[in-house]
């Protein structure tokens, strides 16, 4: 039980912490957009990262204490102080009824939001491996038999593009090597990866979601400048309207014209600039390493501030049950 309540209290602490983090951080779409779309792109993934990386990095920091002290590595911190309200695995955690609530609501959305993603992963996976063995291999990419159109960068073990017959078809050669340079351009970028990776970390915190949509729309509009880069503006743009109007099928993964093609078309007849090289990673490895410092080298603090915060929602939660009970 003592770990059970330990559980729903550090639901109710991190999750809402997370929401309103990432609902906070949209204020700053305006200043995102006004970027290139690589910066737009390592903007919203870190923006769509943070929530999940800091929820983590508190929670590890409140049960860094309870870890340390059954691993005989520290002594029990609960018997240092009676000031405030415990947070501790070993020994529980003051836990009113709408607190637990709270912390049973953030674990269920969390699951069941973290459970469908994953579905949906596996599911793309094992379809785009059946379509891939289905097909030819191409020069960067694989012809799918398929009379449905398929163009999509797919693949989180094995990145591969996908492109049906019926795709084929109805383009020439240039607009087949733009559409080629695009989607492989999101292999080169690791698109695939990262959209399941923005995808699991909204799970945490939903509102990230809209950072999860800028990052693929700025995606594309990258995909779509370092393929203008190999073969040119015009030609890209065409190729989009042409696959577009084909609607193509419902294989999952990053799909050839299937965002904003209004704005991209005018983008790639206008000029685009060619793009450098992301600096995504670098930044979230940054973050992840930043944070577990600060757990690592602050833990002590952070556990402390986060039972005092506690001290306070439980004392806000017994005033205003009081106020309702007169």
């Amino acid at each position: 039980m003592n770990l059970l309540s330990f559980g729903l209290a550090l639901g109710a602490l991190v999750f809402p912490l997370a929401w309103i983090g990432a609902a906070v951080s949209i204020v700053l779409a305006p200043l995102v957009r006004r970027r290139s779309p690589v910066g737009r792109a390592e903007l919203a993934a870190w923006l769509a990262v943070a929530p999940a990386v800091a929820a983590v990095a508190i929670g590890l920091a409140v049960a860094a204490p309870s870890a340390l002290a059954g691993l005989g590595l520290a002594a029990d911190h609960c018997d240092g102080h009676g000031h405030h309200p415990h947070l501790c695995a070993v020994h529980g955690a003051v836990l009113p009824a709408w607190l637990a609530a709270v912390g049973a609501a953030g674990w269920a959305v969390f699951g069941l939001r973290a459970s469908a993603v994953l579905s949906r992963l596996v599911a793309a996976e094992r379809l785009g491996a059946a379509l891939a063995k289905l097909g030819r291999g191409q020069k960067g990419f694989v012809l799918v038999p398929a009379t449905v159109p398929v163009c999509h960068a797919v693949g989180l073990v094995k990145p591969r593009v996908l492109v049906s017959e019926a795709v084929v078809a109805r383009l020439d050669s240039d607009a087949l090597r733009a559409v080629l340079a695009h989607e492989n351009a999101h292999l080169r970028r690791s698109d695939p990866r990262w959209s399941a990776l923005l995808s699991l970390a909204a799970c945490v915190a939903p509102p990230a979601l809209v950072w999860v949509g800028e990052w693929r729309d700025a995606a594309e509009e990258a995909a779509d400048d370092l393929a203008a880069t190999e073969t040119d503006g015009a030609t890209v743009a065409r190729a989009l309207v042409t696959v577009a109007r084909m609607k193509l099928g419902p294989a999952q993964g990053l799909a050839f014209g299937a965002s904003r093609l209004e704005r991209r078309v005018g983008r790639l007849l206008a000029g685009a600039a060619a793009p450098r090289p992301s600096r995504a990673l670098v930044g979230a490895l940054w973050m992840t390493l930043a944070a577990g410092g600060l757990v690592v080298g602050a833990h002590d603090r952070l556990h402390h501030a986060a039972e005092e915060g506690w001290e306070r929602l439980v004392g806000a939660g017994r005033v205003v049950s009081s106020y309702y009970s007169r």
